[in-house]
């Protein structure tokens, strides 16, 4: 069931999905292959316009096809869209719009339904009736312009309930249709509603027919005429009711006088939904059916159209056939008793009592006796001396058109079943699942009477009687038969073989029909396969066929007849070659099972024939077993099993398949216990040619109805297509498999000898033994289970001697040959001593049963001969697994030595790329990772150990493609030259004359540079093996073992150069360089086979799994890199500036204290303001004077940044802390990491919340403040192996750690070094030598009080007048009162400072105070030498008195 490539491919697709009732079998989807050239240029609307150009609507299909079918095909058609509750076309568009449409009323003679009405009349008995001659209630429904609700989908409501997702009418929702209609406009379909009196089930309480105009009403006159007059209600749907419309409905009204029209039928649909519009018809339906509604039938609808003007399809010949068969059985209305006595003559008792003579002459012939005089008499008394038929057979002889014999056959058929008498009874088995009662009283009935319930097959059992009993005297009408038969059985009309009432076979009547079968076909014997099912009467056989095969057989089970029946299928020429036959035989036996009172007994043995019979024409049998088959089962399946013993025993044996129609338990019991003894008598047999195509096995398929012709109210199941085509795959495969031999393709000739065996019951088994068949098919039961416990133990073995296979080294081949050898001898051993408990089973089993004992010498054998089957199967497949697991071993083991040197291989490069990425920052594409997996790929396989072969060559191969390719191109005469394939070869390639026509070498002998064409020549032959070198070397370089498709390819190579160079060379030239390079491709891929021989499941294994291979190496590429990377963002985002502040954080505070310890300057305030003052001296700069007097602080901050500075140049403590803390903290973040991978080690973590985790164990244990915001965000949140991301930090941390450690051992600028610290050293120094920040307001001096609390300021050193500020900035001159000795006061301006500034104290007067203005006047000489002119005992004041009366105030302080 393929999908349709193309729209011309969807006819053929709707027949074959219909004929499997398939519920898509409308769609018209398409799988389009649009041209990617011309399609890529289209804007998206052309692309689509395109595809609906390409589109058709499911209506049109089954418009055209209608058309296109003629009326037999539109009936087949019509029967299976009904049971698949399809609606059907009851007036067909012309494909001309000018034409008249088509009334079908032919399709829908065919159709037959079935109902219950629940009304008291019919008292709920089963009704049924032709869909074109029974009266019902028709409905019509057509459309008036616009209308916003969908018809076909309100009517799909209607019909079946707004729950049911069936769509009998296509509407816009399906697929398709919405696409614009083409040819279904004006087409009028109709459905077929049937109640089954079951409550909860039925919608309406009366069947009734629905019919849909198809388009605007309006534009479709004719249809809408014949609509209205024909119909019983008419339902319009209409959008805007304009002037028109209003019009149109009148005219409705006017054609439609009849019709009842009430008023309440009018619905508001505008408003409404399509539930809502269907709910509302629904009840007014209901309101209309049964009572209120006028019956009509289509037979009188017919000729409503007629007068209309449209067409009928029953043509003159159709309508002449019904003519002939309503004049044929006018006898039935008298009776079918007298109408059988009166027509069918020969069918009587003397058909039966001939066939008992002729039963009891072929035992004669059997037992070598002679035939009886009295019998030969006999059979002259019954042979009819001129009778050549009833009025229906000599019609059928005198007709010359196939045409008009096919209408008599099918209008016969109709007619019967339609006929109450013959049909009504029977067909009330649809609805009875357990009527074999019933089946078996009637058949008893009928033979007390001597009457059959009639269908088409005794007309023509009657024409086959006929000719067999008249044939030498008949006159040339009788002789026709034969070709009229053979006509009718191709046009697929049945043909009786057996007649089951009689059990007898017309042999001459069959051999003759098929020899008209052979010359019709054009053949001398036709190649026939033949595939019989067999199965209980009520498993309905020929439905089944007619559902697998769509062919027309006798249903049996409706009138209860007996008969083995066969259809013909003609294959098409294009299955004949690949099936291997030209003909499929299809046998259905019917009435298997009907055996029934005192007629019990001889019953049993007209089935036990007709069974025989059929299995003994099969190559395949489909055994089919029915649901219902009640008590009968278990009669039937003794029939079933004895026939197949019989078979067997006759030599020839069918492919067996099982049809289980219901999983029910005795159901799956019997086919349970089918398939056993199939498998016990398909056992082939080498001794026995005849049985050549037997197999060991039966299949089994579970297939749920309803299969076609079934009763219209009964569901499709949902699986029962695709079960159908399980089915017919497995059977088309089990016919390819019989090879049937050339005389065993004479059907007759298998027929004549398995009737012989038959009639004359030549078996061991008689036909009247089926007691034995129940025992026998239990002993095959217990048989199989003995066989599974062999073969369980077998295995169980098996494991043992695998185990000491995995425990030998693999690649040691003395030791593996050794131990195969070994365990070879014992499983055969093993397996011996296995069947010989087998058959002493057997043997007792026989004993032990009565009825097996008594045919022990013909089951015996049977169960011999499977045992032995069964031991050489058993020790075959032990061997072949032996070997399979040891090999297995072999390349088990070279598949882990490959795969460890590919991941090692794998992780060198890895590595490398990672590194690479890492270096270089740039992010590798898949093209670029794949080349370079190809390149570690491409060292693997050159360097791998691979197994070599043992000694195989290659040249047989290579020439006998060499051969195939010199056939092929017309060069046999060469053929001798392929000796030397093969052959080493000891000199190169040389052109000689052979290789040029005499005509060519003249004509260049005349040249004068004669020698050119040779040097052409062999210029190409040189380019040619060129190319063959790199070809070779390509080829070698592959890890592949040879292929016979690089020798193809040379050859191909070689044609090719020869072709590009045009040299008038022989073919002699082609031929010789050909064996050249093909014995240079002998050594060269020698070698390349010898290496890989072995290891053939390896490089297949590696190369069906290189992909897996290259796509695993992306992935832990990018892995790793991305791991790489987001543990470089870790590192550089949160690592190293949390390392650098734990350095860097107590390194300020550690310098200060350093340097506290080494100046004795920072011990307090005083000491470094004397510092101060000293190192003003000492420096002798005025603008150190001058930034001290005018910007104390900063004076003092640049102080304190000098000593800083210089503490710094002259140490190596720093580098020697850093060291230590840097260590310390990698240590703490080291310990962090390990703790976190407990628990998430070797599994798949998200990186996110585990290096959350690291920082938490950092604050926590380490008490180290962690910046997490960086974490936030998808940078950091990658699923990957914690261990592998693991290994990448800590890789990165020792980075890291070793780069910190190398930056603070270099020279680094002291600047940088204090813009990193997060405490300055001078912050903390200036702290310690800060003091008082207050200073004298006259002076400007520092406060040089270090209590925190003091409330009253002192300086130790005021300025003096000409050193203040004001002073400096500008020139000044001192008195002489201001200069003397004893001018202290005046000198100092900061006398009486209470008077100022309560907060300070006043300056001291006593002489050491004063001694301390040596220091004051010691800088101002110092300064102002040569500005002013200073007292001489200030100019004789030294550097080291001013120091010393400097040291005398502050330690004086110090002392205090």
């Amino acid at each position: 069931d393929k999908q349709p490539l193309d729209l011309k491919d969807l006819p053929n697709t709707f027949l074959r999905r219909l004929w499997l009732l398939s519920e898509d079998a409308r769609s018209t989807c398409c799988q389009t292959q649009l041209d990617p050239f011309n399609e890529d240029g289209k804007l998206p609307e052309e692309k689509l316009s395109s595809l609906e150009e390409n589109a058709i609507n499911p209506l049109d299909l089954v418009t055209s096809v209608f058309i296109s079918a003629d009326t037999f095909l539109q009936q087949e058609i019509t029967v299976r869209m009904m049971q698949r509750k399809f609606a059907v076309p009851l007036v067909l568009p012309n494909a001309d719009p000018e034409k008249p449409s088509q009334f079908l009323l032919w399709p829908l003679r065919g159709v037959l339904g079935q109902w219950r009405s629940h009304s008291r009349v019919t008292n709920g008995r089963v009704q049924n009736g032709n869909l074109a001659s029974t009266p019902l209630p028709i409905i019509s429904c057509i459309k008036l312009g616009r209308c916003s609700v969908s018809k076909s989908q309100v009517l799909n409501y209607v019909l079946t309930g707004p729950k049911s997702s069936k769509n009998i009418f296509i509407h816009k929702g399906m697929d398709g249709g919405q696409v614009p209609r083409r040819l279904s406009n004006g087409l009028v379909e109709i459905g077929w509603y049937l109640p089954t009196e079951d409550v909860d089930r039925d919608i309406y309480q009366a069947p009734f027919v629905i019919s849909n105009l198809r388009g605007d009403a309006s534009h479709h006159e004719r249809c809408l005429k014949l609509v209205c007059q024909a119909s019983s209600a008419v339902i319009i749907f209409c959008g805007d009711f304009k002037e028109k419309e209003k019009q149109l409905l009148e005219s409705c009204k006017a054609m439609a006088k009849c019709l009842w029209l009430p008023k309440e039928s009018v619905l508001p649909g505008s408003t409404l939904s399509v539930e809502k519009v269907a709910n509302n018809l629904c009840e007014i339906l209901k309101s209309w059916v049964p009572d209120n509604l006028k019956p009509v039938t289509l037979e009188a609808a017919a000729k409503l159209a007629l007068d209309i003007g449209l067409n009928v399809d029953e043509s003159p010949v159709c309508k002449n056939a019904m003519a002939t068969v309503e004049e044929i059985l006018k006898g039935l209305d008298e009776g079918s008793v007298e109408f059988q006595q009166k027509q069918l003559p020969l069918q009587g008792h003397l058909w039966h009592k001939l066939a008992e003579l002729d039963k009891e002459e072929s035992k004669h012939r059997k037992s070598e006796k002679e035939t009886e005089p009295q019998l030969q008499e006999e059979k002259k008394d019954i042979l009819p001396v001129n009778n050549e038929g009833s009025d229906v057979v000599q019609c059928i002889k005198t007709t010359q058109e196939e045409e008009q014999h096919l209408h008599n056959t099918e209008n016969t058929t109709q007619h019967l079943e339609s006929t109450p008498e013959l049909s009504c009874s029977n067909e009330e088995q649809l609805y009875l699942e357990d009527s074999c009662e019933d089946a078996k009283a009637l058949y008893s009935q009928s033979l007390e009477s001597k009457t059959y319930n009639l269908g088409i097959e005794h007309f023509f059992r009657e024409m086959g009687l006929i000719f067999e009993l008249t044939r030498t005297s008949g006159s040339q009408n009788v002789l026709r038969l034969p070709k009229l038969a053979a006509d009718l059985l191709l046009h697929g009309v049945p043909l009786e073989l057996m007649d089951g009432d009689a059990s007898n076979v017309p042999i001459c009547w069959l051999g003759s029909i098929f020899a008209e079968l052979n010359h019709s076909l054009h053949q001398e014997k036709l190649r026939t396969r033949v595939l019989t099912i067999l199965g209980n009467h009520h498993a309905r056989n020929a439905v089944v066929l007619s559902g697998l095969f769509g062919v027309e057989l006798q249903e049996g089970w409706k009138r209860t007849s007996r008969g083995v029946y066969m259809a013909v299928l003609s294959l098409p020429d294009d299955c004949r070659k690949d099936l291997d036959y030209d003909l499929l035989l299809l046998i259905d036996v019917e009435g298997l099972g009907l055996a029934s009172g005192g007629i019990e007994t001889d019953m049993l043995i007209h089935d036990n024939m007709m069974a025989t019979f059929a299995i003994g024409l099969s190559d395949v049998l489909l055994q089919n077993i029915s649901p219902h088959a009640g008590e009968e089962i278990e009669t039937t399946f003794k029939v079933m099993v004895s026939s197949l013993l019989r078979s067997k025993e006759c030599g020839v044996f069918p492919i067996c398949n099982l049809l289980v129609q219901d999983e029910g338990l005795d159901a799956v019991l019997q086919a349970s216990q089918l398939r056993h003894v199939c498998k016990m008598l398909q056992t082939e047999d080498k001794g026995n040619v005849n049985n050549h195509y037997a197999l060991n096995t039966s299949s089994t398929t579970f297939v749920k109805g309803p299969w076609p012709n079934m009763s219209l109210s009964e569901t499709v199941d949902k699986q029962y297509t695709n079960d159908v085509l399980k089915l017919k795959e497995t059977l088309f495969g089990a016919l390819k498999r019989c090879s049937t031999k050339s005389e065993e393709s004479d059907f007759i000739g298998r027929l004549s000898k398995v009737w012989d065996a038959v009639k004359s019951d030549s078996f061991s088994i008689s036909l009247q033994n089926i007691n034995m068949a129940l025992g026998f098919s239990l002993l095959c039961t217990e048989f199989s289970q003995w066989e599974d416990g062999l073969l369980e133990s077998m295995e169980s073995w098996l494991m043992g001697a695998t185990t000491k296979i995995i425990a030998t080294k693999a690649l040691d081949g003395t030791a593996q040959d050794a131990l195969l050898s070994e365990l070879k001898k014992e499983a055969q051993e093993e397996v011996k001593s296995e069947v010989h408990k087998l058959k002493s089973k057997a043997e007792s089993y026989l004993m032990s049963e009565e009825n097996l004992k008594m045919n022990s010498e013909t089951f015996m054998p049977m169960l011999l001969s499977n045992m032995n089957k069964l031991q050489e199967r058993a020790s075959e497949e032990v061997m072949q697994k032996l070997e399979t697991i040891n090999e297995s071993h072999c390349s088990l083991t070279q598949i882990e030595k490959f795969e460890t040197s590919l991941e090692r291989e794998q992780e060198f490069k890895l590595v490398a790329l990672v590194e690479t990425s890492k270096s270089t920052n740039i992010l590798l594409q898949d093209h670029e990772l794949e080349e370079e997996f190809e390149s570690v790929w491409k060292k693997m396989c050159s360097s791998f150990d691979f197994r070599p072969s043992e000694s195989d060559d290659i040249s047989s191969s290579v020439a006998d493609v060499l051969r195939q390719n010199l056939i092929s191109r017309g060069l046999q005469k060469h053929m001798e030259k392929l000796n030397v394939v093969g052959q080493k070869q000891t000199s190169n390639f040389q052109v000689c004359d052979e290789h040029f026509g005499y005509r060519s070498r003249l004509k260049h002998m005349l040249e004068d540079n004669n020698k050119q064409q040779k040097l052409d020549a062999q210029k190409t032959a040189n380019k040619i093996i060129e190319e063959y070198n790199k070809f070779s070397a390509n080829k070698c370089s592959l890890a592949a073992d040879f292929s016979e498709s690089y020798i193809t390819e040379l050859l191909e190579m070689i044609e090719n150069g020869l072709r590009e160079k045009s040299l008038e060379i022989r073919s002699a030239f082609e031929v010789d360089l050909k064996i050249h390079l093909c014995n240079a491709a002998c050594q060269d891929f020698q070698k390349l086979h010898d290496r890989f021989g072995k290891d053939k499941e390896l490089l297949t294994y590696i190369y069906e799994t290189k992909n897996k291979y290259v796509a695993e190496f992306i992935y832990q590429f990018r892995k790793r890199d991305q791991c790489q990377r987001v543990a470089q963002a870790f590192i550089s985002m949160v690592i190293k500036p949390l390392v650098l502040a734990y350095i860097n954080q107590p390194l300020g505070i550690q310098i200060a204290k350093e340097i506290e310890n080494k100046a004795k300057q920072f011990q307090s305030p005083h000491a470094f303001h004397q510092s101060i003052l000293e190192d003003l001296i000492n420096e002798d700069c005025f603008e150190s004077f001058e930034q001290y007097l005018l910007f104390y602080e900063d004076y003092r901050r640049t102080k304190i940044n000098d000593t800083v500075v210089a503490h710094l140049a002259d140490t190596t403590s720093l580098r020697k802390l850093k060291q230590q803390r840097l260590g310390e903290v990698v240590g703490q973040i080291a310990a962090a990491v390990s703790q976190t991978t407990e628990g998430a080690s070797g599994v798949l973590s998200d990186t996110k919340p585990l290096l959350e985790r690291v920082c938490l164990i950092l604050e926590k244990d380490a008490n180290i403040n962690v910046e997490k915001e960086s974490l936030n965000g998808p940078l950091f949140s990658i699923t990957t192996d914690w261990d592998c991301f693991v290994k990448c930090l800590m890789e990165l941390l020792a980075t890291m750690h070793l780069g910190l450690s190398q930056d603070f051992n270099q020279n680094v600028d002291v600047l940088e070094v204090l813009n990193d610290l997060s405490i300055l050293p001078q912050d903390h120094l200036l702290q310690i030598v800060r003091g008082c920040d207050k200073r004298c307001p006259l002076c400007k001096a520092p406060c040089d009080k270090v209590e925190l609390d003091h409330e009253i300021h002192s300086s130790l050193l005021h300025r003096p007048k000409g050193i203040l500020p004001r002073d400096i900035c500008s020139p000044f001159h001192l008195s002489s009162s201001e200069t003397s000795k004893d001018s202290h006061a005046e000198f100092m301006i900061c006398k009486n400072l209470p008077l100022q500034d309560t907060n300070w104290s006043d300056v001291s007067d006593d002489l050491n105070s004063q001694k301390a203005n040596n220091y004051w006047r010691y800088c101002l000489c110092l300064l102002f030498m040569k500005l002013a002119k200073f007292p001489e005992d200030w100019t004789k004041i030294t550097k080291e008195e001013a120091l010393d009366g400097l040291k005398e105030v502050f330690g004086r302080k110090e002392c205090n």
